[in-house]
């Protein structure tokens, strides 16, 4: 697997399963217009989706495919989203949210690129800046995924 970036720095440990992080992170999180559930989607679930039944052109479609395709080739996907440890963790809904770490510049590069192919096609989009990210489930280099605190930011403005 090639790393997200070739220089990573200032990071110290990644820490233990479940516990509170204090780094600056980023994510870029999607709020649906007119969906009326109130919820967001991580930017990676609204492009697969829009990929699949979006009405693209194929300049738009190709694009799409070779940024997904980028992340699949240069980023960890993390065995679970969620901290339970029971046997049917699969089967539960996953609260985890993905955040990248502020000095995975290369993958925050090409997620702002993600991000204004999802705009062009009507996704509200936002940055959400976030140092308590909650209960820590899987954390590397570039990434934490986390199960937010109540009072966690996970939307946009």
């Amino acid at each position: 697997m090639v790393p997200c970036d070739s220089v990573v720095t200032g990071l110290g440990s990644l820490g233990t399963l479940g516990r509170q992080s204090i780094l600056g992170i980023s994510t870029i999180r999607i709020r649906r217009t007119g969906s009326g559930l109130g919820t967001d989607a991580g930017a990676f679930s609204v492009a697969y989706e829009l990929l699949t039944t979006g009405d693209l052109s194929e300049l738009d479609r190709a694009v799409l495919r070779e940024h997904l395709a980028w992340f699949e080739t240069h980023l960890r996907t993390p065995a679970r989203f969620n901290r339970t440890k029971s046997k049917g963790y699969y089967r539960r809904k996953t609260k985890g949210i993905a955040w990248f770490r502020e000095t995975a510049t290369e993958c925050l590069k090409r997620m702002h690129a993600l991000k204004g192919i999802l705009e062009m096609h009507g996704h509200i989009v936002s940055l959400v800046r976030e140092e308590r990210v909650g209960y820590i489930v899987h954390e590397d280099e570039f990434q934490v995924i986390a199960e937010p605190f109540s009072d966690t930011k996970t939307t946009g403005p």
